[in-house]
């Protein structure tokens, strides 16, 4: 009863809890260690898996979200996506892979409508992110906006204070990829900082996919 209360809540007043960049506790586990935000960089194309069982919204809405980071870390995310029954980000052999997930106990767990667990580098150094996120349909900009929350911890943001801001917590929408996340995020992939004043939303709304 308490699951359906929280569900009802979160749909009716369009909020997406996030998530922290890393796990909060425990450590890695056989699969492989914690990669920190500059062994993740520079991979020639990162192999994006979405889980089947996902609403067939999240898709696209995954999509819209890597081509708005590609586009804030000015080409340094190239990606091809790749819909599977089973994702499993180190079972690929690509180089560097980032795996979505349905998960259906992330409200009881995490009490988060998406999480990001810590990006590691397995034995043969490949890098491998997984992002959970609740299985059911959700708007399209609030799907958007979930999306670029998570991908954003992947690329190594933490969250914001910033009112608006699409990595803030807890996230509503419509939110704004600001200049400030754009500076940070450019800061931690060494591409050139946008020569604007800090504070705005830089017309990147996530509302309707704009």
């Amino acid at each position: 009863m308490a699951y359906m209360k929280r569900t009802l809540v979160f749909g009716l007043a369009l909020f997406l809890l996030g998530c922290g960049a890393q796990a909060s506790s425990g450590e890695p586990n056989d699969s492989g260690t914690r990669a920190d935000a500059s062994s993740i960089q520079g991979c020639v194309s990162y192999r994006v898996e979405v889980d089947s069982k996902l609403d067939p919204s999240w898709p696209s809405a995954i999509e819209g979200a890597l081509g708005k980071w590609n586009e804030a870390l000015q080409g340094k995310l190239p990606y091809e996506m790749a819909l599977t029954d089973a994702p499993h980000a180190y079972s690929d052999p690509a180089p560097c892979v980032v795996a979505f997930q349905a998960d259906a106990h992330l409200l009881d767990e995490e009490d988060a409508a998406g999480f990001t667990d810590p990006t590691l580098i397995n034995s043969d150094g490949q890098r491998f992110g997984h992002v959970r996120l609740l299985p059911g349909p959700r708007p399209p900009d609030g799907a958007m906006a979930l999306a670029v929350h998570e991908l954003g911890h992947f690329i190594g943001l933490q969250h914001s204070n910033e009112l608006g801001s699409v990595m803030h917590l807890p996230l509503a929408v419509p939110a704004c990829m600001t200049d400030s996340d754009v500076a940070s995020a450019c800061q931690l992939w060494s591409c050139p900082e946008p020569a604007l004043p800090r504070g705005r939303c830089l017309g990147r709304v996530l509302d309707g996919g704009n």
